[in-house]
């Protein structure tokens, strides 16, 4: 059964959400604090409260407002995902991969604690199971640009499977077709499995999309003299 917030909470703390999404940091505090005081419990207060400090860098008081959610409501899968992005941003991966792993728990369709847990273990170098975070996120949402990019990476990057990263990166790219980084990573990748015919159109794209690219530059300038020197 729903929490019931009491005496008037309800109302004071989706003033506060209004201001939440607004970018209004201040004031979304100022209604959740007033919230808490006209219902203690109200623990989904706490997570967003919690979630705002993290965004003005109070990071100390993000974390014991997401403890005191969660210790009001151990069913929350906002409070820990949100407390594991904490844990991701101060470096503590092992406590991120903990709070995402029980997000995952009781929401297991949450693509975005499947999403962090992936980048957590990519810090932590277990890239197999990172890759399979970000397969699953991209199961649960096809058409996430953020999960492609990061799988791709670690195919070209870390296990060198350039064919799986082409893939990926060819996807950012139906999905955004002035996506920058998206050309780069994919010329890059083509230019480590050798396919400089494949290199060239991306090295073209990328220079449209961005004349000062110093990856696209370099190229650019290698297919002007390998061309000067074959005529």
């Amino acid at each position: 059964m729903a929490y019931k917030p009491k005496n008037n909470a309800e109302e004071v703390f989706e003033r506060g959400m209004a201001c939440y999404y607004k970018g209004d940091d201040f004031n979304a505090i100022k209604e959740f604090d007033e919230a808490i005081r006209l219902d203690p419990d109200y623990a989904e207060a706490y997570v967003f409260r919690g979630v705002t400090w993290n965004a003005v860098s109070k990071f100390e008081q993000a974390i014991a407002d997401l403890d005191k959610a969660i210790s009001l409501d151990p069913g929350s899968s906002t409070a820990y995902n949100s407390r594991g992005h904490i844990y991701v941003g101060k470096g503590q991966y092992d406590q991120a991969i903990e709070d995402f792993t029980k997000a995952i728990g009781i929401d297991s369709k949450y693509r975005q604690a499947y999403f962090f847990r992936g980048f957590a273990r990519k810090m932590k170098k277990e890239f197999e199971l990172a890759l399979s975070d970000f397969t699953e996120a991209i199961k649960l949402d096809p058409k996430q640009v953020d999960a492609y990019d990061f799988r791709g990476q670690l195919y070209c990057l870390q296990l060198s499977q350039y064919d799986k990263a082409i893939e990926d990166f060819t996807e950012i790219i139906k999905l955004d077709p002035n996506n920058k980084k998206a050309y780069e990573n994919r010329g890059y990748a083509y230019k480590q499995k050798g396919s400089f015919d494949l290199l060239k159109p991306d090295v073209e794209k990328l220079l449209s999309l961005d004349p000062n690219n110093s990856f696209a530059k370099t190229w650019s300038d290698y297919f002007k003299n390998r061309e000067q020197n074959n005529s």
